[in-house]
């Protein structure tokens, strides 16, 4: 079975973002900001292939979105929220988004019992002036992803945008821990509609969902946690300092 639902991107969230592009930047990757750096709450990691990397640092924007939430009494959104505000930084969430229609598949997930919130539009200015919009869908679960559109205009990052210093052309896995594996594996199997791989490994259970091109790694474990991600690189790669990366893990592999 497949799902029309492959990874967007994994967010990073920092404290100060200025700061963060620095690091990942020593760290030999090439980061794009999101809008001017002057005010911008993202900056991005593309690679060759989709999925992309997001510093994210949500805390001028929280206050204003928290306030409208309590207004309309949407528990999901402020549930969503609160994660963002109290997370420490490091691996945060990630995003999916969708080959078929964007509200069709929204309402797919309804279908199979997962409750979402109602698309809300988002829009951001580039640095060189173009405007992008996009919609976003969030699951009444916030250890599930949540769901992107693609943007408007679609455009495809330049060459120089996904070239790094360090090596790095993509995505492969990102590792999600979970201490109720059963459940969290129903769970997971409801959200995408797909049936995973299912191994065990010295006695640790392990499912793998086919988010083309990056595998999800959903991994019986003691804590609640997207663990690391596991980049490929053109060669191999020393361990990246922890200080650097803003509490992100990353594992390394040569493609």
């Amino acid at each position: 079975m497949s799902t029309p639902l492959f990874l967007s991107h994994i967010l990073i969230k920092v404290d100060d973002l200025p700061t963060a592009v620095a690091d990942y930047e020593r760290l030999g990757f090439t980061v794009t900001w999101g809008s001017n750096p002057t005010k911008a709450l993202n900056a991005l990691i593309h690679f060759r292939a989709h999925a992309f990397l997001e510093l994210f640092a949500p805390r001028a924007a929280l206050g204003q979105a928290e306030a409208r939430a309590l207004a309309a009494a949407d528990h999901l959104s402020l549930a969503w929220i609160q994660k963002f505000k109290n997370s420490s930084e490091g691996l945060l969430s990630y995003a999916v988004e969708t080959r078929a229609g964007y509200r069709e598949t929204l309402a797919a997930i309804n279908r199979r019992g997962i409750e979402m919130t109602p698309p809300r539009e988002y829009q951001r200015l580039r640095p060189d002036g173009i405007e992008l919009r996009w919609m976003l869908s969030f699951p009444g679960d916030t250890k599930l992803p949540f769901v992107m559109s693609d943007y408007e205009p679609h455009l495809q990052p330049r060459p120089e945008e996904t070239t790094h210093a360090n090596g790095a052309v993509g995505i492969r896995t990102l590792r999600v821990d979970t201490s109720r594996f059963e459940a969290s594996l129903q769970l997971h199997r409801n959200y995408y509609g797909l049936e995973p791989k299912i191994m065990d490994r010295a006695g640790i259970r392990m499912a793998t969902f086919d988010l083309a091109p990056v595998t999800l790694e959903l991994v019986e474990a003691e804590v609640e946690a997207i663990r690391s991600v596991t980049l490929e690189g053109e060669r191999e790669v020393r361990a990246f300092d922890p200080h650097l990366t803003h509490g992100a893990n990353f594992q390394f592999r040569q493609a």
